[in-house]
């Protein structure tokens, strides 16, 4: 699978390695120069994204007094929503389950895949959530 890592910080990297490990294509995306010998990376987002099947956002959530900054996150996320055309316009929309074929299937051979070789609880977890959201909540087409 290919599979690009938002963040190529501590979190980010153990990650990557641990995917490209179980055999998968693995494209590091930063905002800041890094030298990574051996992984492949770049700083255009837009490759990031639409070159890989699925990407993960590992990038910082520091606490505040106020709580928990998710300012990194959702910069990242609206830059994702205006690069990648396979989000559709729900693709910002909260409360409703992701739908569509891929991304649930997807994330359901991932999940086979991986509970061969690695714990996959917090994956399972997301499957089983968008579940209950989709029964709830419906779906987003």
């Amino acid at each position: 699978m290919k599979i690009s890592i938002i963040g190529s910080g501590f979190v980010g990297t153990a990650l990557g390695k641990g995917l490209i490990e179980l055999g998968n294509e693995v494209i590091f995306y930063d905002i800041i120069d890094k030298d990574m010998p051996n992984f492949t990376f770049t700083k255009d987002i837009n490759h990031a994204i639409e070159s890989t099947n699925i990407s993960f956002i590992c990038v910082p959530t520091p606490t505040t007094p106020e709580g928990i900054d998710l300012s990194y996150i959702k910069e990242v996320a609206k830059n994702i929503v205006g690069l990648d055309p396979r989000i559709g316009k729900y693709g910002s929309v909260h409360g409703k389950a992701f739908g569509g074929e891929c991304l649930p299937k997807d994330l359901k051979a991932f999940v086979s895949f991986a509970d061969k070789y690695r714990n996959v609880r917090l994956l399972k977890a997301v499957d089983e959530i968008n579940e209950e959201i989709r029964e709830k909540y419906g779906v987003r087409e």
